[in-house]
């Protein structure tokens, strides 16, 4: 399976759940409105678009570096999101959004630390077996 379908399926099961979700906390008329509104729709794909590029990326991230370092570029988007929306819309932060990003910094970092001591360990392994023979 490769990268594309992965991100595919990935985007449509997103699509219908949130479709699905919309449609029952705000009704399928007003769905159906915002589905038609043009600039709703100027800016969905623009936002998909980056969407599709971010969940690509991370894709085929894997293949070339471990799982650990690419999961652990992708997890902070939201604090950056966060970051971004204080400074260029001027949103408020609140105690438990400093809490969130505090732990997912806390997090990235547990799973570089880990990831680092795997290989670590690995290469040990690796130069005593061949210091054996």
């Amino acid at each position: 399976i490769t990268p594309s379908r992965v991100t595919f399926f990935r985007v449509s099961i997103s699509t219908i759940i949130l479709f699905v979700i919309s449609s029952v906390v705000y009704g399928p008329n007003n769905v159906y409105r915002g589905i038609c509104n043009i600039n709703y729709q100027i800016y969905a794909v623009f936002i998909g678009f980056i969407y599709y590029i971010e969940l690509i990326s991370g894709c085929y991230s894997i293949i070339f570096i471990d799982v650990s370092i690419a999961s652990s570029i992708t997890t902070p988007w939201p604090v950056i999101t966060m970051i971004l929306a204080i400074f260029f819309l001027n949103e408020n932060i609140f105690d438990y959004q400093v809490i969130s990003m505090i732990l997912v910094f806390v997090s990235v970092y547990g799973i570089l630390f880990s990831g680092n001591r795997r290989r670590i360990a690995s290469i040990n392994n690796i130069t005593e077996t061949l210091d054996k023979k």
